[in-house]
């Protein structure tokens, strides 16, 4: 017989299974100038700093496509600067790029850190009886338990206006149990260009 505790206990470790196996995407540490409230944006340059090549270009690529998208005008650096070997870009380099190209916006995504979790999983099954539960765990704690790795990467990305190169808006970005760069690079590029378009800080028809 199945008690309402042992039930319970099932149905949490389910759950943290399913949240754990199918990870995702958040945005946490906003930041915005208030006092560019009531402006926007409409003609950005997008700068990856990413230390593979294809997967920067992926990255700006996918800003272009979902800037564009809301009529919102954006090229991509590897599109509008011969890349030098190291990736490094010189400020007067970028300076003359947006004059060129009339960008009034650059947005620049870095990584600020990737790291590995491994988690022990073992029995999670609850007992009332208080030895019984002793029992358990003790044999639970002896056992072996399976390991599940997840792999967390974190992007800072930060908008800047051009006039005044000042800052407009920043966030962090985590991700969590991808499989591929590209996973992670359309979870972000999804959240990021929606969250400035809620707030109005790019211009769209």
């Amino acid at each position: 017989m199945t008690t309402p505790t042992f039930r319970y206990s099932v149905l949490m470790a389910a759950l943290l299974a399913l949240v754990v196996s199918c990870g995702g995407t958040k945005l946490y540490r906003t930041y915005v100038d208030e006092t560019f409230k009531g402006q926007s944006v409409s003609n950005i340059l997008v700068i990856g700093i990413v230390s593979k090549d294809r997967n920067r270009r992926q990255l700006e690529q996918r800003f272009v496509e979902k800037f564009q998208n809301l009529g919102v005008k954006a090229i991509a650096s590897a599109d509008a600067i011969p890349m030098p070997s190291d990736l490094k870009l010189e400020k007067t380099t970028i300076l003359d790029t947006v004059q060129k190209f009339g960008n009034d916006a650059v947005i620049i995504t870095h990584v600020v850190g990737i790291s590995e979790n491994e988690t022990i999983v073992r029995n999670q099954n609850v007992e009332d009886n208080f030895y019984t539960y002793y029992g358990t765990r003790y044999n639970s704690v002896s056992a072996p338990g399976y390991a599940r790795s997840t792999t967390n990467v974190r992007l800072e990305t930060s908008l800047y206006e051009v006039k005044s190169e000042h800052l407009i808006w920043s966030t962090v970005s985590e991700t969590w149990n991808r499989d591929s760069a590209r996973q992670v690079i359309d979870e972000v590029v999804t959240l990021v260009v929606n969250d400035l378009h809620k707030r109005k800080l790019i211009a769209s028809p």
